[in-house]
């Protein structure tokens, strides 16, 4: 399962969902795409300010960190033998 969040605010929240039926193993990697500030880009040629992390999931359970000013991609595993 994939679920992205925009987060326009320069505070982070911490968003619960519910994916009732979802049978997840709480495993899986978040992909954070974020700069400083809301006027940070990248220019051919210079540093990027606004670069993308990846990270490993191990204990999801309904609670996404989404950052300022940023976007976020969740990408949550199945349990093993569940379709």
């Amino acid at each position: 399962m994939t679920i992205a969040v925009a987060n326009a605010a320069k505070i982070k929240y911490d968003l619960t969902v519910n994916l009732k039926g979802a049978n997840l193993s709480g495993k899986g990697h978040r992909w954070l795409i974020a700069g400083n500030n809301e006027m940070d880009y990248n220019e051919p040629g210079k540093a990027p300010q606004v670069r993308i992390m990846e990270e490993t999931v191990e204990n999801f359970c309904g609670q996404l960190e989404v950052p300022a000013l940023s976007i976020t991609l969740y990408r949550l595993a199945k349990k093993s033998g569940k379709q």
